[in-house]
């Protein structure tokens, strides 16, 4: 289930407003499948060795990522997603070439 930076998830109420579908039931789990609605601009399998994204999702929050990872820009923070990950639960709607505008990143802690 996603949830908020500080570590709190979202009821299954807070589901649709936040940008994610209910695809169908997930009977081996006991609840449902869902995804999200929202497209990010990817790198696909862009890391090509053992990487660490300092301070991905807060401070002393880092991500370790391996060979095949992707990487992703969400609201002008770069993190990744682990290859296997990716290959089980992403989409690619749109080919390579497309060029994104430019979104200047957070400035990094001192």
């Amino acid at each position: 289930m996603p949830g908020n930076p500080e570590g709190s998830r979202w009821k299954f109420s807070e589901l649709t407003t936040k940008g994610y579908e209910i695809v169908r039931d997930d009977q081996a789990r006991g609840g449902v499948l869902i995804k999200s609605a929202k497209i990010f601009f990817i790198l696909h399998e862009a890391v090509q060795e053992p990487t660490c994204i300092e301070n991905a999702w807060g401070e002393g929050q880092h991500q370790f990522l391996f060979k095949g990872a992707s990487l992703k820009i969400d609201a002008g923070r770069v993190t990744g997603i682990d290859k296997e990950a990716f290959d089980a639960t992403w989409e690619i709607v749109a080919a390579s070439g497309v060029s994104p505008a430019p979104q200047p990143l957070p400035p990094r802690p001192q």
